[in-house]
């Protein structure tokens, strides 16, 4: 049985201020020193094994990563999953060397402290979660794992797969940053249902990240003056892929 720890309030804040002195370290080292005793606090979050297993092959690997290391820790409730201390455990821990080869550092000294706050602890903003080298996958399979159990009116996209919209997800980088770090991202049902239209359009699309990037800019300007999650599922679908349809003609 692994529990899985968090830091102390002030050592999450020590490690913080100690970035600048201490940033040759995260480019360059195997190991993180935790040096000192005393910085975790146990937590109720409990596997049966050992921590899943995650692959550093770029943003290829991001889709199984998620898989693997949402079922692992199946049981983390949201509220526990928006703790910086625990990603910032865990990635100064378990997945340092996975952190450090996902999201090697270069630039000067601003970006890569800018790389090291995103990455290894949880940045500011709506989106500071999301950027967060572990928190990312875990929220990733979360808001994409098996959505008809959470909704109803979601059935009509049940597949046997239960990740098969997290792989939709993590299939294009741009997916999951328009998506997940946007207003219309955190609705259920307005995320599923673009998800899905992901996967009719991308197939035919020439330039696929043009096209989404392009896309979620109209999906966003849609959203300035309509509600999306009041709509009815096929209202939604309908209307959301009306428009994917009009635009993929250009891409």
């Amino acid at each position: 049985m692994t529990i899985i720890p968090i830091l102390k309030q002030f050592y999450l804040k020590k490690l913080k201020n100690k970035i600048t002195s201490t940033i040759n370290i995260y480019n360059d080292e195997n190991i993180f020193e935790l040096d000192e005793t005393g910085m975790f606090l146990k937590t109720p979050v409990q596997l049966k094994g050992e921590p899943p297993v995650l692959t550093a092959n770029g943003a290829k690997s991001d889709a199984q990563n998620a898989i693997d290391f949402h079922a692992g820790l199946y049981q983390l409730q949201p509220a526990q999953a928006s703790d910086e201390r625990l990603w910032a455990a865990l990635t100064h821990s378990y997945y340092w060397e996975y952190t450090r080869d996902r999201w090697p550092m270069s630039g000067d000294i601003e970006k890569r402290k800018n790389n090291i706050l995103s990455h290894w602890f949880v940045g500011g903003g709506k989106g500071g979660l999301r950027r967060n080298a572990i928190a990312r996958l875990w929220w990733g399979g979360f808001l994409t794992h098996a959505p008809w159990l959470k909704d109803d009116e979601l059935s009509v996209f049940k597949q046997e797969d239960p990740y098969y919209y997290t792989k939709t997800l993590f299939s294009y980088q741009d997916i999951y940053q328009g998506l997940i770090e946007r207003d219309y991202g955190s609705n259920l049902r307005p995320r599923i249902v673009l998800l899905d239209i992901f996967e009719e359009t991308l197939p035919i699309a020439k330039f696929p990240t043009k096209f989404i990037t392009s896309y979620l800019k109209q999906v966003n300007l849609v959203c300035s003056y309509n509600n999306l999650s009041g709509l009815s599922i096929d209202n939604l679908h309908s209307m959301l892929s009306k428009m994917a349809n009009e635009l993929i003609t250009n891409f």
